[in-house]
């Protein structure tokens, strides 16, 4: 292998294990493969070789699809490049390839609702976005903005939090009493890290849409009206088929809806009001089912 190309991918080793990143299947390929583009980028530029630093023939030596070039002539492995390298020194293979790839569909293919086991955030996420009937894309959990709205989503977010506790459905989520974690709000720090939630929840649980950072319940048919058994699984999920919380869930969301409504949605001209009697009727059937 070109020497160039070893001092360059020497470079981003040493810069990834300066970061305390650790490597998947020994592969920086593999590993950046299911990482920020923006993360990869930072690193690609603190391995970077100056090209004037370089002969024209160790320029002329290597393939120009192996290297991405930064500003002020500078140059880092590309993706190609960094594959090919690890391919050539066994770090990469087919069978890591497969693996890593199937690990990856297979974290993603839904659980029955049986075998859905909801942590603490989790529970949190998916019964605030219920009563505030965050179901489509135009009134959403949007965390694209970090402004009052997210704000007054955690505001929210506490309320439902105190209702869970108080009725022994969920334990206290300590994080959700802070405004911000690090630099983020709190409600979009959270957001982001629910990616578990469209696999336990039979992919209904929007966590990326079209949109950045919009959050909601896919639960609406193209007509706007609500498909049921896609509501009711949600509502089974979150009550997890307890009496009285069935019985309480619609008091409840409509409290929650009526009093954050126009805090949280800057379309308040369209509203989810109606949605009121499906959650009741859905809650009362899962409670004689019960």
């Amino acid at each position: 292998m070109n020497n160039l190309i070893k001092r360059l991918y020497r470079n981003l080793r040493n810069s990834i294990n300066d970061s305390e990143i650790a490597l998947k299947y020994d592969s920086i390929y593999l590993t950046f493969s299911d990482k920020k583009q923006n993360e990869l980028i930072s690193q690609l530029a603190r391995s970077c070789i100056s090209l004037k630093t370089l002969t024209q023939t160790e320029i002329d030596s290597i393939d120009k699809e192996l290297f991405y070039e930064f500003p002020e002539k500078k140059i880092s492995l590309s993706s190609i490049g960094i594959f090919k390298y690890e391919e050539n020194e066994g770090y990469i293979n087919q069978e890591k390839l497969l693996r890593f790839f199937n690990e990856k569909w297979k974290n993603k293919v839904p659980s029955e609702a049986i075998d859905t086991n909801l942590s603490v955030k989790e529970k949190l996420v998916l019964s605030a976005m219920l009563a505030s009937r965050a179901f489509s894309i135009d009134q959403c959990i949007d965390a694209s903005k970090n402004d009052k709205t997210l704000d007054e989503w955690r505001a929210l977010f506490v309320e439902v939090d105190d209702y869970l506790v108080q009725n022994n459905f969920n334990s206290h989520y300590d994080l959700i009493e802070k405004t911000n974690i690090g630099n983020e709000k709190t409600i979009h720090n959270m957001m982001r890290k629910v990616d578990k939630l469209p696999s336990k929840t039979n992919t209904i649980t929007i966590t990326k849409a079209s949109k950045p950072y919009h959050y909601y319940l896919d639960v609406l048919t193209a007509d706007g009206s609500v498909d049921k058994e896609r509501l009711k699984f949600i509502i089974n999920v979150v009550t997890e088929g307890n009496g009285e919380h069935l019985k309480n869930l619609d008091d409840f969301c409509n409290n929650i809806y009526n009093k954050y409504f126009a805090r949280i949605y800057e379309n308040t001209l369209f509203n989810n009001y109606d949605y009121s009697n499906d959650i009741k009727n859905i809650s009362l059937q899962l409670l004689i089912e019960s």
